[in-house]
């Protein structure tokens, strides 16, 4: 069963550490955060959640809309088979905390990998 690290649990800095790897291709391809930021989201500020597995990782977060709470994986990286078999427990601790929508942004690979995803939106950016 996989299940975020508590943001107080010592074992936080050892998971980030071990999995930092995984995580930084990802978050090169969405430049908006960088190492300190992302840690500082899980660890300090309690907004993200770390998922350590044994070779792969995710980070989510909830965001709380006025009509739904919504359990967003924001990066994700290492083996795909794992990351695949995390979802199920994803899904299950998103509805203990009353998340109706789990999304994922990402590249459209992520459509194929998860089969009953569905696409709602594209998002399309550009480097000014």
């Amino acid at each position: 069963m996989y299940l975020p690290v508590h943001p107080e649990s010592q074992a936080l800095w050892s998971e980030w550490a071990r999995c930092w790897p995984w995580l930084r291709r990802t978050a090169a391809l969405a430049p908006t955060h960088d190492e300190n930021d992302i840690l500082a989201t899980i660890a300090w500020t309690g907004r993200s959640q770390l998922w350590p597995a044994e070779d792969a990782v995710a980070v989510t977060e909830v965001i709380t809309t006025p009509n739904v709470k919504v359990f967003n994986v924001w990066l994700a990286g290492g083996n795909l088979a794992t990351l695949k078999a995390m979802f199920a427990d994803m899904e299950a601790w998103g509805r203990s905390i009353g998340c109706r929508v789990i999304q994922i942004m990402g590249r459209e690979g992520w459509q194929r990998a998860l089969p009953g995803m569905t696409r709602s939106a594209v998002v399309l950016t550009k480097e000014l």
